[in-house]
């Protein structure tokens, strides 16, 4: 103890003994690590339940089955419709509906898409599933690539 004295009363106090790290500090860098993992996963979370897009699929796929089920394929045609518009942020679906930039070269698509739910919301759809089935799977192709 009286060396250590010496050795501080000389000047040699920048020289000193090597503190091994507490335990706290580990637990602090662990609780760290753990928040940030959690809130990766919150964003991982919201964009899988809560974006518009994946809202807008969720209600695309209730309304189909749910007017299906009904044998209401004229009605699923018209939830098809509206599930798109309410994507696409218009009051109307037509050919004239402007395209994002990353869509322009699916411009003939778009145009084979609208005349297809045109002509089926207004004819009779009669026991056919198949028409709605891919009028569905076209949608869904539409959400998910509007931006």
């Amino acid at each position: 103890m009286s060396e250590q004295k010496t050795i501080l009363q000389e000047g040699i106090a920048d020289i000193l003994v090597h503190v091994p790290a507490s335990p706290e500090s580990w637990f602090s860098v662990h609780n760290l690590l753990v928040i940030i993992g959690l809130l990766l996963l919150i964003v991982i979370v919201w964009r899988f339940f809560f974006s518009p897009r994946s809202r807008s699929l969720r209600m695309l796929s209730n309304r189909v089955a749910a007017a299906v089920s009904r044998e209401d394929y004229t009605g699923a045609v018209f939830s098809i419709a509206s599930v798109v518009c309410a994507r696409v942020s218009t009051n109307r679906l037509d050919r004239k509906t402007e395209l994002p930039a990353s869509l322009l070269d699916q411009m003939e698509r778009w145009e084979s898409f609208i005349s297809k739910i045109n002509s089926s919301r207004y004819s009779a759809l009669e026991n056919n599933i198949k028409e709605v089935q891919d009028l569905s799977k076209e949608a869904a192709f539409w959400i998910r690539k509007w931006r």
